[in-house]
């Protein structure tokens, strides 16, 4: 009997969202006859390269908004008890304008999801071993939830950070949170922190429920080099208001006012809405003595070869919310230790042997006094914070490792 794996995504293999599931396809693809990958949106090119027996099903994001589509999607959104039962249950949340509008938009979700399952599973050639996998917690996992008895699948998902934290958005509310989680057959977040904070709010959990981490490929080694006539800092992130890149600025400006003998060099990789924001902030605040540069998206294999050319000091986190960034692990992979705020899971990759840790509630100030204190450290003090920080990574989130270990525990669900 032939076995399919259906993993539901937000945009994976189109654009650039989800990119750590392209190391994990290249694990799941030679434990499961078919793959086939169903995005929730299509809003660029398909970038990524599949293995063989993966191919992509773009029927749910190109109809689901179409009005016969629609409308069979609303109906089966109320034909749904869940759909009443999230409603009356957390009325007090969502109430306001945005929480409502995240229900609506969840809700829709699962009647589309429902709607197109069943059509999908109607066409499935018989003899047909079904395991259905969402890659984040939300209005999709739920739909699935409600007919996977109807369609003879089992489910589970993975849970990140946007996906477990409610605190995080306005309102506190996560439609459908606790009810998609009791559907599962198993969950797999990618930190203990998620796992403890939801066990906490909800109880133990009645699914297998284990933590199964992110991972990045091995590097070619680690970057031991240090500068002792400057400081030379590395962030890697979205421009968007929590990554808090113009904290970043503000404790750059007062570290130069501070220490103007110190040389201070910074780059930051990633693009985002912000962008112009943050160049014009830098240009207005940063004086000659700091080097600046915004590079912009580029490839995981451009970063590895940047942190193996170049010998940056810190990798710089200042982040209201995470889960565990695959950021840091990447620095870490090349012995970059990290400057980090303490938050969710972060604590499980950064600690004062291999990085710094930083209070959410840091000031500029707090931040160039860390960085005064770090220039200070002795020679051998860093290069012992860069070989921890490599330790780390190679320890506890090697890609070979972890994902071969995720794809086998999948497999054991069929």
């Amino acid at each position: 009997m032939a076995n399919l794996l259906l993993i539901f995504t937000e945009q994976f293999p189109y654009g650039k969202s989800e990119p750590f599931l392209q190391a994990e396809l290249a694990f799941l693809s030679p434990r499961f006859d078919k793959i086939v990958l169903v995005p929730l949106i299509i809003s660029a090119e398909m970038t990524r390269n599949l293995p063989k027996n993966v191919s992509v099903d773009t029927s749910f994001a190109m109809t689901r908004n179409k009005s016969p589509k629609l409308a069979k999607a609303i109906s089966q959104m109320l034909s749904t008890t869940a759909f009443y039962r999230e409603f009356v249950n957390r009325a007090i949340r969502i109430v306001n304008p945005r929480p409502f509008k995240r229900f609506f938009r969840a809700s829709l979700h699962l009647g589309q999801v429902r709607y197109w399952l069943q059509s999908y599973v109607d066409s499935m050639i018989e003899d047909t071993t079904l395991l259905c996998y969402t890659y984040f917690v939300t209005g999709v996992t739920m739909g699935v939830g409600t007919i996977k008895q109807l369609v003879k699948t089992k489910l589970v998902s993975r849970g990140h950070g946007f996906d477990i934290y409610e605190d995080d958005y306005p309102g506190r509310y996560i439609p459908y949170q606790k009810k998609a989680l009791q559907h599962l057959d198993a969950f797999f977040p990618i930190s203990q922190h998620a796992l403890d904070h939801l066990q906490h709010q909800y109880g133990k959990l009645p699914c297998v429920a284990e933590v199964s981490r992110l991972g990045i490929m091995p590097s070619k080694g680690m970057n031991l080099a240090t500068n002792d006539s400057m400081l030379s800092l590395v962030t890697c992130s979205s421009l968007i208001p929590l990554k808090r890149i113009d904290l970043l600025i503000n404790a750059l400006a007062l570290f130069a006012y501070q220490h103007p003998e110190i040389k201070v060099n910074w780059l930051h990789i990633g693009d985002g809405p912000l962008r112009r924001e943050i160049e014009q902030q830098a240009s207005a605040h940063l004086p000659p003595s700091v080097a600046w540069q915004i590079l912009g998206h580029i490839s995981n294999a451009a970063i590895f070869d940047l942190y193996q050319r170049h010998s940056f000091d810190l990798f710089v986190n200042l982040s209201t919310t995470e889960g565990i960034p695959v950021s840091i692990m990447e620095a870490y992979s090349c012995g970059i230790p990290a400057l980090a705020t303490d938050v969710n899971g972060v604590p499980e990759i950064v600690n004062n042997d291999n990085g710094v840790l930083l209070p959410v509630a840091i000031t500029p100030s707090m931040i160039a006094d860390v960085l005064a204190h770090y220039v200070q450290l002795p020679s051998a003090e860093r290069i012992a914070k860069r070989q921890a920080a490599y330790a780390m990574c190679a320890a506890n989130y090697d890609a070979e490792v972890n994902y071969a270990r995720f794809a086998e525990r999948l497999h054991q669900l069929i």
